[in-house]
Parts: structure tokens; C-alpha cells; sequence
């Protein structure tokens, strides 16, 4: 991703867009910061990132000559007046080093091909003034240049999740269905997670991201409607319900069930509310099959009067009534 980023900072400089480019190539040191030391804090992973890699290479190396320079610690508070209050300056008071405690902080708007960066001091008994100025262009090449080195150098560090689909996926003509990416499920797989977490062994099968965007480009194709996206979405996971099917895991050791349909998923929902006595529970598996497999109110009597007695099968019968007062027979 810090390739991607670093292209827009570029093609924002080319454009002349350079607060555009200055607000993204500042934020590229809290990228690299984290993968270098992901336990500190945001200030200690940008400063020591930007330090150790770009502020070591601008500071004047002899004691007597030292000067302003781009410093971690500069750069840092530029960023935070810039991104947070819109201001593109220095705030003197919140730099420790004393050699950075500028008077001014100067950007200028150029290409970086007259000036990089100019500083001007003048001490006068115990007071100094001291003056930066900085090209806009030269900052983001630089910061634009280590990050992508640094990327390079370490991309296995980067734990960058990019939740990004390009527009040709799901809208254009020279874009059919059929280039839709069907590598992996991302969307199926986060949902059985979900799902196993809750010890529920309901598991979604096929590739419901293909599925959801082939239904979402054609949706916007024909010029679909929200709804029409979702009841096609209930319609599509309904019908994969009503078809068991065995579902790969990753480990061998798990068997997977076959999926339950809506159908049975609810009635199991409504049973956990509704019968809570044991004696209910330990035959919970045989009264959800007699439901499911009867089709009037004469056949589920029928079965579950083989289960229990007459007085629990009237129970049973009353408390499922939601469920079968449509149903036929008595």
C-alpha cells in the first residue's frame, strides 16, 4: 500500500495539489513508525522512525554549527498542526530540542528544484532567533522516498488491510461479471468466524463475496433499488440453505454438519425460547424432527404421541400453535 500512497502524493505534486500531497506523505511515518516499533506510543514510533531513518542524515554533524533542521521531533509537530487544526507551521513551545525551537517555520510552494530547505539564526547574548524554511516539494520526496524504501526493505512488518475495490468491479462496460475476482471469501470467512465463536455450527457455503458483488454490479447496472439488492442477497443465501451441503474446514479434525435451512434454524430458535424443562430438552432433537417433517397438525400429533405421553403432547401442541395455526387438521 505505501507504493499506492506514495504514487497520489506524486501525482498531487504534478498537479501542483500540495496541501493534498503534504497532508498524505505526513501520515506516511505513522505507517512506517508502526511496523517498526508497534508497542510504543504514536509520538515515540513517528519520532523514532523519522529519526533513525531521515533526521539523522539532516542534522549538521559538528556541535558548533548545529542549526535548525527537519527533525523528527519538528516534523511530528507539524503534523499534528497541520492534520488536526489546519495550520501548516511549527509550534515552538512543544519542541524539546532547543535547537529546533524556531521563531518561524516558513513552507514554501514549489517544484523543489530551486530550494530544499533554508535556515537563518542569529543570537544576541542569551536571546536567538531562528528561521526554517522548508520546501513543500523536497518534504514529501523525502518522507515519500524513505517510506518506500523502507516498505520495501521490510514489507513482511506491514500488517495493512486493504478493504479497497477498484470501480471497473462492479460498474463499466469494458468490466463484465466475469472479471469479478474469486480468489478467497473474505466475507464468508469473517462470518464463520462469527459464527463458530458463538458455538453455532451453521457454516455459509460457496463464495458469498462473489456473489454479493456479481449481485451489487448488476444492481447498479440496471439501475436496482437498496431493496431489490437485499431480497435478491435473503433470496440467494435462502436457497443454499435448503440445500445441505459440506462445507471444507481447515483442520481435519472437525466435522462439519450439513447447513440447516431458515426453516429449521428458526424452529430451533423458537424451541430455546419456548421449552426450557428437561424433559422437553433431552427429546429436543426428536420434537424439532416431528415438526419439521410433518406437514398438518394431525401428522405432528401423530408423531408426538410416540415421544410423550397425551397431556405433553397438548402442551407441546399449544406452545407451537405460532408456529403451525395455519397448518391443517386439528
Amino acid at each position: 500500500m505505501i507504493d499506492i500512497y506514495v504514487n497520489d502524493i506524486r501525482n498531487a505534486l504534478k498537479n501542483q495539489s500540495y496541501f493534498s500531497a503534504l497532508s498524505l506523505a505526513l501520515t506516511l511515518p505513522d505507517v512506517c513508525g508502526m511496523a517498526e516499533f508497534p508497542n510504543k506510543q504514536v509520538a515515540e514510533r513517528y519520532i523514532g522512525w523519522y529519526d533513525k531513518y531521515i533526521g539523522a542524515f539532516l542534522k549538521n554533524s559538528e556541535p558548533l554549527e548545529q542549526s535548525p533542521y527537519l527533525s523528527g521531533e519538528m516534523v511530528y509537530n507539524l503534523r499534528n498542526t497541520y492534520l488536526h487544526q489546519g495550520s501548516p507551521n511549527v509550534d515552538a513551545s512543544k519542541v524539546k530540542e532547543e535547537t529546533n525551537q524556531v521563531d518561524k517555520f516558513i513552507l514554501t510552494l514549489g517544484d523543489g528544484t530551486k530550494i530544499h530547505e533554508m535556515t537563518f539564526s542569529v543570537s544576541i547574548g542569551s536571546v536567538a532567533f531562528r528561521t526554517i524554511l522548508v520546501d513543500i516539494t523536497y518534504l514529501c520526496n523525502i518522507l515519500c522516498d524513505c517510506a518506500l524504501d523502507y516498505y520495501r526493505s521490510n514489507s513482511e512488518r506491514f500488517g495493512i488491510e486493504c478493504n479497497v475495490i477498484p470501480q471497473q468491479y462492479l460498474y463499466g462496460k469494458d468490466s463484465p461479471l466475469d472479471d469479478i475476482p474469486k480468489d478467497g471469501d473474505p466475507i464468508g470467512e469473517i462470518i464463520n468466524k462469527k459464527l463458530l465463536a458463538t458455538g453455532n455450527n451453521v457454516q455459509i457455503v460457496g463464495n458469498l463475496t462473489e456473489s454479493m458483488l456479481s449481485i451489487s454490479a448488476q444492481a447498479i447496472r440496471d439501475s436496482w433499488g437498496s431493496q431489490r439488492i437485499q431480497q435478491t442477497v435473503d433470496k440467494t443465501i435462502e436457497q443454499a440453505n435448503d440445500k445441505p451441503k459440506v462445507t471444507k474446514q481447515e483442520s481435519p479434525q472437525k466435522v462439519t454438519k450439513p447447513t440447516k435451512s431458515k426453516k429449521e434454524l428458526q424452529m430451533r430458535s423458537f424451541f430455546g425460547e419456548n421449552f426450557k424443562e428437561k424433559k422437553y430438552k433431552d427429546k429436543k432433537e426428536q420434537i424439532i424432527d416431528a415438526f419439521m417433517t410433518s406437514k398438518t397438525k394431525t401428522q405432528l400429533n401423530s408423531k408426538l404421541t410416540k415421544i410423550f405421553q397425551g397431556s405433553d403432547v397438548k402442551v407441546i401442541l399449544k406452545r407451537l400453535q405460532p408456529k403451525i395455526k395455519d397448518w391443517s387438521g386439528q
